[in-house]
This record gives structure tokens, C-alpha cells and sequence, in this order.
């Protein structure tokens, strides 16, 4: 089943957040080639500039968004399947999918490439299963290499989580450490940006000849 972007205000978020946790579909503009049970991956525009939140199609005919509102645009009843964690930047798409055409002017259009729905799945709601994530081990390997569109370093999540817990300990509120920066997600973008902040090592795995050992402490 094809998959199709939809497209939303900043202050839709809190509308996303409330139609999942009451179930209940609503009418969105859609790609008038969407049929029932297609796939929506819901993007929100600036100043969030990024994909939040899967959802499914559930209505078997589209209307003209006319009557609603939306003219020249076709609408379908949509329902929110689940909201990102952690919402995948346009920016970092861009670098992730260099060659999706349709990212360079979002508007809406074209369902997903094929080539490009697993990963951006992937990178939307994480790629390890709960099967891989060693959330209990006291040690793990990093700097591991796996292929999926771009070779990438294997991470282990429960270090991003400790470092978030650590520094929400300390400070009370996650700002970037980068000097001079005290960027804050959370003060930016609202419930979107809770808990959320990019964690980088120290010292770059991708300058590691090899896979590395970590533990929870030290390092």
C-alpha cells in the first residue's frame, strides 16, 4: 500500500496529539490518487520543518475539498496511528535522502517513492527493534557498521537516554553544550521539543577504525 505525505500547521500538533488519544478519524487533504488503507505520514511546516506523526487513511471515497473549505484539494478521513517520539527533521532528511527529488520543494504531491518508505520509517520511529535494544546490558558495542541506504554507525539508545537523564538531573531543562549556543528545544517548540536534543560522542565514532566498547559510566 502506497504511502503519502500530508501536510499541516505547527499548530496542528496538539490536534494530532488529541485525535490519537480519542481514535477518532478527521478530514485532511490528501493525494487524490490515496485509496483506503494507504499510509499518511503527517509533515508539519516551519517553523517545525518536520515529519511528526504516521497515520492511516480510512475512508474508501475522497471529496472535493471544496466543501470544506480547501478548494482545489481532495480530502479523505484520516486517523493517527502514532506521533514521533523524536519528529525527523526536513534538514536531516534532506542529508539522509539526497536523491528524493520531492524534498527540495515539500508541496503536496507524489506518494513515497517505494525505494524510500522502510527507511523513512526508520528514521522517523527507529530502526532498532526492542529485540536489538540492550536496555538492560551494562556494556555494548558501538561504531558497528550497517547498511541500509547510507552506511551509518551502530548506536546503542540507552546512552542517548542516560545522557538526556543525566543533564535534566543536573539542569532541570535540556540546552545545547555547544558554547555560546544554550539552544532549548522544549522553549523553541513547545510540547514538540520536550526531552528532545541531539547527542553526539566526544570523540566521533566515525573516526574509529572499528567497533568500540561503551559502558554505562565512564568513558
Amino acid at each position: 500500500m502506497a504511502t503519502f505525505i500530508c501536510h499541516g500547521q505547527p499548530t496542528d500538533l496538539d490536534r494530532l496529539f488529541k485525535w490519537m488519544s480519542d481514535g477518532a478519524w478527521f478530514w485532511w487533504t490528501i493525494d487524490r490518487r490515496a485509496n483506503r488503507g494507504a499510509r499518511v505520514i503527517f509533515y508539519l511546516r516551519n517553523p517545525i520543518s518536520a515529519f511528526v506523526a504516521e497515520g492511516k487513511l480510512v475512508s474508501g471515497e475522497l471529496i472535493d475539498g471544496a466543501t470544506r473549505g480547501w478548494p482545489r484539494k481532495r480530502m479523505g478521513k484520516v486517523r493517527v496511528t502514532r506521533i514521533a517520539e523524536h519528529p525527523l527533521a526536513m534538514r536531516t532528511a534532506r542529508e539522509l535522502f539526497p536523491d528524493w527529488g520531492w524534498l527540495k520543494s515539500p508541496i503536496q504531491g507524489p506518494p513515497v517513492p517505494t525505494e524510500y518508505e522502510q527507511p523513512l520509517f526508520a528514521a522517523l520511529f527507529g530502526g532498532v527493534t526492542p529485540e536489538e535494544e540492550l536496555a538492560e546490558e551494562v556494556a555494548a558495542v558501538e561504531g558497528e557498521e550497517r547498511m541500509l541506504i547510507v552506511r551509518h554507525r551502530k548506536r546503542e539508545s540507552w546512552k542517548r537516554k542516560e545522557k538526556i537523564r543525566a543533564v535534566l538531573r543536573q539542569n532541570g531543562r535540556l540546552v545545547c553544550e555547544v558554547a555560546g549556543c544554550a539552544f532549548d528545544f522544549e522553549e523553541r517548540y513547545g510540547r514538540l521539543g520536550r526531552e528532545y536534543a541531539h547527542v553526539h560522542h566526544r570523540h566521533p565514532s566515525g573516526h574509529e577504525a572499528g567497533a568500540t566498547g561503551a559502558r554505562r559510566r565512564g568513558r
